[in-house]
């Protein structure tokens, strides 16, 4: 051991028992299977919400397909439906043909707002009674209400539960995001961090396995929640966070921690060691007002909320387009978890080369070109004899490999950019406008009707403008996370 001050902060332990070891691993493991369940759960909709192929018998024995034709007759009940597995989807389970189809949007759309609530409430609430007793109970919530989900005998229950979920999902994915950041070496932050998020990624792509192996949609939600007992098995390897832990003057247990993780790392389990305490504000805990409360602080929280909005928007937006790569749903779904990949390999690639903000600012100004370039070819393409397909789909496809870069990147830094004391409330403010961002991205679609290609440039314009912004964020890159506000004053 190489300690020799009198006090200790947790970045100078973990400097000596390991930034990146055996313990951080594990942790980063387990909590990264959840998030590839997660975006099976988050995306099902895409598979269970399918509408079967059916048609109208008539009187006369002949069947009608057409889809304007068959709605008319099947709403004025004048035809016998013809469906193939009826008990596949949510469409066929709950008569959500033709007017109610658009009950199918609406249960995503409860997720997002459970998740956008959830942000705003759990986040706080993390910081006032610690991570892991938010992560454990939303986990624990997130997995009944997903056999509840499963076993929903009406439309009204199953949308009711898409909200727990998002709700509950919110608790999860942030406590789990800051348990991680806070408990490794300032040199491999960014790293894991981006690496968390390609297990969202192979989740979209694991997600069309388990629907075509599963097609049955009770059945392939039931396989999720069966999944996330398993997983809700191995809690007792979290921690709670040594760094909350300081700054609630824990700090014997803080200390219990970091021993727990020496030992597992092949270290001494520091002896005579003692940890610098946390500083604590003079009121008896910080409030969401204090994230606006001085310029340093009001400038990180005002372009991390536009840096999440943007990104989720534009994010959301071009998934909408996954159908348009491929006529095979499955094969579309796995393509645009694919492509997000590459994305960000290169963001961990170039975030502790160039840093956190160059490499933020430099995503969003390319997401931002690709979609408004994408978007007047598509404009050009409609007074051209023949419409330049593949031009649009590859600028398409390179804005959403570009704000995979950003989203990825902003989850880091912005766990960065916040003080312990206000981490999770900063994490949660900024995660309620990435909601925001992928409530609205739906409705970028209806703008088509006004002028062909003018929704991919609503997509680029926000991130662009969102890009320019960024460039106002400090530098974080290998830098030592403020606990306090008190301490982000002082350093500016």
């Amino acid at each position: 051991m190489m300690l020799s001050r009198k006090e200790y902060d947790v970045d100078d332990v973990l400097l000596e028992v390991g930034q990146l070891g055996r313990y951080q691993w594990n942790l980063f493991l387990y909590f990264n299977i959840q998030q590839t369940l997660g975006a099976v759960i988050a995306l099902c909709v895409v598979f269970i919400g399918v509408e079967p192929t059916w048609g109208c018998a008539t009187s006369t024995a002949s069947v009608v397909n057409d889809s304007i034709e068959r709605c008319v007759m099947y709403e004025a009940h004048s035809c016998k439906m013809v469906v193939d597995q009826p008990s596949t989807t949510i469409v066929a389970e709950y008569d959500l043909y033709c007017s109610q189809f658009y009950k199918v949007a609406l249960s995503q759309s409860f997720y997002f707002i459970g998740m956008l609530l959830g942000a705003w409430f759990l986040g706080p609430l993390a910081d006032k009674i610690g991570r892991r007793k938010v992560y454990l109970y939303s986990l624990i919530a997130y997995v009944i209400t997903t056999f509840i989900s499963a076993a929903s005998f009406s439309y009204t229950l199953f949308a009711f539960t898409r909200f727990v979920l998002g709700f509950t999902a919110a608790g999860v994915m942030i406590t789990f995001f800051v348990i991680l950041m806070e408990i490794i070496g300032p040199d491999y932050r960014a790293m894991m961090g981006i690496a968390s998020m390609a297990f969202f990624s192979v989740g979209v792509m694991v997600l069309p396995v388990f629907a075509y192996l599963v097609p049955n949609w009770r059945l392939l939600t039931g396989l999720s929640a069966v999944l996330g007992v398993v997983h809700l098995t191995m809690f007792r390897i979290i921690p709670e966070s040594p760094r909350w832990l300081l700054l609630k003057g824990c700090t014997d247990e803080a200390l219990q921690v970091l021993k727990t993780l020496a030992v597992s790392n092949g270290k001494s389990p520091l002896p005579g060691v003692t940890l610098k305490k946390g500083e604590t504000s003079e009121r008896s805990a910080a409030s969401m007002l204090d994230l606006f409360s001085f310029p340093a602080i009001l400038i990180r929280t005002t372009v991390t909320i536009a840096g999440w909005f943007s990104a989720s928007f534009s994010y959301y937006g071009l998934s909408l387009g996954a159908d348009s790569l491929s006529d095979n749903l499955y094969v579309s779904c796995a393509l645009m978890g694919l492509v997000e990949l590459p994305g960000l390999l290169v963001c961990i690639l170039v975030t502790d080369r160039y840093g956190r903000k160059m490499s933020l600012v430099s995503s969003l100004l390319l997401t931002g070109i690709a979609c408004i370039c994408s978007g007047a070819v598509q404009w050009i393409s409609q007074y051209m004899t023949s419409p330049i397909v593949g031009v649009t789909m590859i600028l398409s496809l390179t804005g959403k490999f570009a704000v995979s870069i950003a989203f990825a990147l902003i989850y880091v830094y912005t766990s960065e950019l916040f003080p312990t004391e206000v981490r999770n409330k900063g994490l949660g403010v900024t995660s309620v406008a990435a909601r925001i961002g992928g409530i609205l991205a739906p409705f970028v679609a209806s703008l088509d009707h006004l002028s062909l290609g003018l929704p991919l440039i609503v997509m680029g314009l926000v991130p662009l403008i969102s890009g320019l912004m960024s460039l106002l964020l400090p530098e974080t890159k290998g830098k030592s996370l403020p606990d306090t506000l008190h301490e982000l004053r002082n350093m500016v």
